[in-house]
């Protein structure tokens, strides 16, 4: 199987909309999030938070891992350090800081 090349372009279109930085600097700062506490920490609905996700996987920023019907997403580590300072960048922004979660969906 061919793998797929990423453009520069194609990273920062994805990096240019504000969920997929809230999204990415959550995903850094807990390290392993699924769906429900993107719910929880986001205001925005199911599905938009797991269409962001996509794009965020499709690219390369995120990883994905299955446990049954989960599916618990983290930092595709090691980033390039321009991707690290725009984390960074986000995480002032939007003042991520790390809560403890409800996680009452498992």
């Amino acid at each position: 199987m061919k793998s797929k090349t990423i453009s520069l372009p194609d990273i920062l279109k994805v990096l240019s909309k504000e969920l997929n930085l809230e999204i990415l600097a959550f995903t850094d700062t807990y390290d392993e999030l699924c769906v429900c506490d993107f719910e929880e920490l986001i205001n925005a609905p199911q599905p938009t938070i797991s269409r962001h996700l996509k794009e965020l996987l499709d690219v390369g920023l995120v990883a994905v891992r299955q446990e049954g019907r989960w599916r618990y997403y983290s930092p595709s580590r090691p980033y390039e350090p321009f991707i690290k300072e725009i984390i960074e960048l986000a995480k002032n922004e939007y003042a991520i800081e790390k809560k403890e979660l409800k996680r009452s969906c498992h």
